[in-house]
């Protein structure tokens, strides 16, 4: 069995700034593996989709993405997000939940 040096997600990895959000959230995945596949699910308190984002961590630097809201949308409130880690390499996963707040 071949195990990758690094971790798929260490603690710390992965958060949302500014949190609380008033015009735009950046969510910032970071990890020891590389490449794997990130998939960012952002949902409302009560468990509805709002927004998902995909995109790859393809060497040391960190993956990040911008949600500029616009409109009314997202609501002022609470939502939570999960972060999925695929390292099809090894075939491991991980997941983080975290939560951020929307002010307007």
């Amino acid at each position: 069995e071949v195990k990758p040096l690094g971790v798929i997600l260490a603690k710390g990895a992965v958060y949302a700034y500014p949190n609380p959000a008033s015009s735009r959230v950046t969510f910032h995945v970071e990890s020891g593996v590389y490449p794997v596949r990130v998939r960012i699910s952002v949902f409302s308190l009560d468990g509805s989709l709002v927004r998902t984002a995909e995109g790859e961590i393809t060497g040391a630097a960190p993956y990040e993405y911008t949600w500029n809201f616009s409109g009314g949308e997202p609501a002022s409130g609470v939502y939570f997000y999960t972060v999925r880690i695929k390292d099809d390499l090894a075939g491991e996963t991980a997941v983080s939940s975290r939560k951020f707040a929307v002010i307007r």
